[in-house]
């Protein structure tokens, strides 16, 4: 089962894969129970780890329609994990970087 048996979630979202925005909100809720999770761009070339939050979901969901390919990926962090903490700090730290590729 999703929620006991992994240790960390990575997964590809495309925007325009689930067209109902209400199935969209229970999935993302749903993986917030359980997960800390973090959008990290597209993952050959990532950018950055911006925490994605319950109440800043329509925020997230618009900036991922705007992006050239209108999808991203996301790590999930398990809540149960030990020490957590210590891993969202330095997951928080990161720097952004600019992306080495470009939409043709």
């Amino acid at each position: 089962m999703i929620i006991t048996d992994l240790v960390v979630l990575i997964f590809e979202f495309g925007i325009d894969r689930i067209k109902n925005r209400k199935k969209l909100y229970a999935y993302f809720e749903f993986l917030l129970k359980f997960y800390y999770l973090f959008d990290i761009f597209y993952a050959l070339s990532p950018c950055t780890a911006i925490p994605i939050l319950k109440e800043g979901l329509e925020e997230f969901f618009n900036n991922v329609s705007k992006r050239p390919y209108r999808y991203t990926d996301i790590l999930g962090i398990p809540k149960r994990l030990n020490d957590v903490g210590k891993l969202l700090g330095k997951i928080r730290m990161l720097k952004p970087i600019k992306t080495s590729y470009k939409v043709v």
